[in-house]
């Protein structure tokens, strides 16, 4: 008896235990991929990470110069967050570390508030990792990963090309080699540089011209070769050759050796009032950059699946663990994350091994780059969000999505005349009016109206009508398909197990969808293409090439093909019932 009263006991103890453990892996993403972990992949994993590292290298240093930060910093928030986010994220690929958009928040927050001192401006800067960690922390606990919905393409892509045009005048001080007050603003700047017009420095502004020249055409060219290590490190040696200091042209001087220590961030009230609202800001725009990238990357792999909210905790903590080893705000980045994939990393191994090519370097080499010019990282930086500008996109918004064009240009604008956080504020704001006034449902309030439209029986449902044939599934599209509710049908879709060998044919009945936007129609050629990928044939009725709200683009049709579009549903079902 009490041999089997012992044995119970323990079953319970264990049950519990393995509850406990399950629970932990929800929190803890790498207790569930680890264990599974294939030594074969190990071998992308380092070579992936290396790749990234030595890119991570020269970025980091570039773009804690955008947040007016000495270069080191730039090395210590590619160090500690990138380790934390392997443990909780849910991407296998994505880098998180230093990024441009973030770093000019960061110079453009702090440059408007009261700074004593560079060490205080520093306190503040690694004071702001904390918070805005702390803000994606409860933004996790309250589930709040659906604020990304509001941010629709044109207005993230018309704040991200105006954030690139300012990080590149921003960075003209380094290559023209004159002094330049701290401003976000584009019509500040330009004055600055003609009132210091006279004051060039022709050496310095030759070898940024020609650094800027030589990476352009290596990345034409040579695409994966590492050239912005190798400007760094070439750049660094012609300097200490020729003392190119001499000639006045600005280095990076004493970068201190080490793995930085353990600080607690500079916390009080004055501090987090001060903060707040570029904090705010940040966790948000993070947030939004990081799950972006995470997205895309998830789409090529299918032996993992993002977790938003997931995203947002394992962010928040690489941030406020990040902010005790003197890290700035990170978030993720997109061409580091590029790397990472197209060298072939298979998980947060990558990451790990990227961290430790940072301390590596930050250890034993840090006292080689004193001689480092700063307009050479100024060239890295120009380069880097010269990519950032889409040109293409407003190019089609204007053709077919006139409101969304101006939607992106009136956000454009903004955050080039009259700052960062309003222009994000602006084009929230002009989402929240939009959504509500694009539904056919009067007398109802903005907030039901916002509900319903983010509610997947808003947008979709199963069709009523009768097939013969049990391997065919009709759905049903009505009301309006735009940015906001995109997730849900998506998931709606995944739920119906289409991707079975079961069902072959896909019907979306569009007679009741009144309008579609830029996301809605990106979203919707995602989905027929991955279908048509599985050999499943994706049916379009209910098409009118006369009705207003929408217009279907020539890739999404010729995807489709015109055999597989109907003007209503009857007529699908008559050629299928045959």
């Amino acid at each position: 008896m009490f041999k089997i009263n012992k044995s119970r006991k323990l079953t319970k103890k264990r049950t519990l235990f393995l509850n406990k453990y399950k629970i932990l892996k929800n929190f803890i993403p790498i207790l569930k991929w680890l264990p599974n972990y294939k030594k074969k992949n190990f071998y992308y994993d380092f070579f992936a990470g290396i790749n990234v590292g030595i890119l991570l290298v020269p970025q980091g240093m570039a773009y804690a110069l955008i947040a007016g930060l000495p270069p080191i910093y730039g090395l210590y928030a590619a160090l500690t967050p990138q380790i934390v986010y392997a443990i909780l994220g849910t991407s296998r690929q994505l880098a998180v570390g230093p990024v441009a958009i973030d770093s000019l928040i960061v110079a453009s927050g702090l440059g408007i508030i009261s700074v004593s001192s560079p060490e205080q401006y520093i306190l503040m800067a690694i004071s702001l990792a904390f918070i805005v960690g702390s803000f994606q922390i409860i933004m996790a606990l309250f589930k709040f990963s659906f604020i990304a919905i509001f941010l629709s393409k044109p207005i993230i892509n018309g704040f991200v090309s105006a954030l690139a045009i300012i990080i590149g005048f921003s960075q003209l001080k380094h290559l023209l080699g004159i002094s330049l007050s701290k401003t976000s603003l584009i019509q500040n700047i330009l004055i600055d540089i003609y009132n210091n017009i006279n004051q060039i420095n022709l050496p310095t502004l030759y070898l940024g011209l020609s650094s800027i020249l030589i990476i352009l055409l290596v990345k034409k060219y040579r695409p994966k070769f590492p050239i912005y290590f190798t400007i760094l490190i070439l750049g660094t040696f012609f300097s200490y050759v020729f003392n190119l200091s001499e000639k006045g042209i600005a280095v990076v001087e004493n970068i201190p050796k080490g793995l930085p220590e353990f600080n607690l961030p500079l916390l009080n009230y004055d501090v987090f009032i001060d903060l707040f609202k570029i904090a705010i800001t940040l966790a948000i725009l993070g947030y939004i950059h990081a799950i972006s990238i995470a997205k895309k990357l998830e789409e090529k792999h299918n032996y993992y699946k993002i977790d938003p909210n997931q995203e947002l905790l394992a962010l928040g903590m690489s941030n406020i663990i990040g902010s005790f080893f003197q890290s700035y705000p990170v978030s993720g980045g997109l061409s580091r994350s590029a790397v990472n994939d197209e060298s072939g990393a298979k998980s947060g191994i990558s990451a790990i091994i990227s961290a430790s090519i940072v301390a590596v370097i930050i250890i034993f080499f840090t006292s080689y780059l004193y001689h480092l010019p700063k307009t050479i990282l100024s060239s890295i930086i120009i380069v880097a969000v010269i990519n950032l500008i889409d040109y293409k996109f407003p190019k089609k918004l204007f053709l077919n999505f006139k409101d969304e064009f101006f939607l992106l240009i009136i956000t454009f604008f903004t955050t080039i005349f009259f700052g960062i956080i309003e222009g994000i504020i602006l084009g929230l704001f002009i989402s929240f009016v939009i959504i509500p006034l694009r539904l056919n449902k009067p007398g109802l309030s903005i907030n039901y109206k916002i509900k319903y439209l983010l509610n997947s029986r808003s947008i979709v449902s199963m069709s009523k009508k009768k097939i013969k044939k049990s391997n065919v599934l009709i759905l049903e599209l009505k009301g309006q398909l735009f940015f906001g509710n995109l997730n849900y049908l998506k998931s709606f879709i995944d739920k119906q197990n289409i991707n079975n060998s079961f069902f072959k044919t896909l019907i979306l009945d569009i007679e009741k969808l009144y309008h579609i936007d830029n996301s809605g129609i990106e979203s919707l050629y995602q989905i027929i293409n991955t279908l048509k990928n599985k050999k499943i044939r994706i049916i379009i009725s209910g098409f009118n090439k006369s009705k207003k709200g929408f217009k279907f683009e020539k890739n999404l049709i010729r995807s489709i093909k015109k055999k597989n579009i109907f003007v209503s549903i009857d007529k699908v079902l008559d050629q299928l019932n045959v």
